[in-house]
């Protein structure tokens, strides 16, 4: 179910996913301008920068999935009681 604070958590966790997508993308172009005689110890720098942000920016994109399938679950009304 949709409401306000729903909506303002995923619009907040929305913009985290964008941030640390451009983290990603930023992480991933330090790799690649890496020139060809770049030494191991840059190289696996370099990897495990963009590793780590690109594991964030998917952790990310979970809980933003999750949240849409949560709002996207129908609202629970009480179930009806009886009367014995």
């Amino acid at each position: 179910m949709i409401t306000p604070d729903s909506a303002a958590e995923l619009a907040a966790l929305i913009k985290k996913y964008l941030e640390a997508q451009k983290s990603s993308e930023r992480a991933m172009e330090a790799r690649m301008k890496l020139a060809a005689g770049s030494t191991r110890a840059r190289s696996t720098t370099a990897n495990a920068r963009w590793a780590q942000a690109a594991e964030g920016r998917d952790r990310l994109q979970e809980a933003v999935q999750r949240k849409i399938d949560a709002m996207a679950e129908p609202a629970r009304s009480p179930s009806p009681t009886t009367n014995p």
